[in-house]
């Protein structure tokens, strides 16, 4: 099977994974963009459980791993888990279930181990910073 055939099945296999990627990153730049670097606590005040993801992938791919870690420690799951999400329909069903499962629990545990850290600076518990509290507020 000739190079361009091949490229033109893979595309129409993962084109929607490819797009639904993408709307999600330039959705996540927008917000960027207006100040908002996560859309929940920006909300509530409260933290989400992939909080520092982005810093962590960042320091990552310049190589300071210590500084990954400390922005969030399953940094590491982000290769391994794109790959389960683009070759989901490749593995086992059950596989694909048991991962998520775990990856799921992972970042609960993890969760809330720092948001009950007080010496944690990235995950934090502040709800009357939210702009929901804000606004309701606002309105009483």
């Amino acid at each position: 099977m000739n190079t361009r055939k091949r490229f033109s099945q893979l595309w129409n296999t993962y084109k929607g994974d490819v797009a639904v990627l993408l709307a999600i990153a330039v959705a996540y730049r927008i917000l960027q963009a207006f100040g908002i670097t996560c859309p929940i606590r920006f909300l509530t005040g409260v933290s989400c459980a992939g909080c520092g993801m982005t810093r962590a992938c960042l320091c990552a791919l310049h190589g300071h791993f210590d500084a990954a870690a400390f922005y969030h420690p399953l940094w590491v799951l982000v290769l391994p888990s794109l790959m389960v999400f683009l070759f989901r329909r490749k593995l086992p069903s059950s596989s694909v279930r048991v991962y998520g499962a775990l990856v799921i629990a992972a970042f609960l545990v993890i969760y809330l181990i720092r948001l009950f850290d007080p010496s944690d600076s990235i995950v934090v518990f502040a709800p009357r910073e939210g702009a929901i509290y804000r606004l309701i507020s606002w309105l009483m």
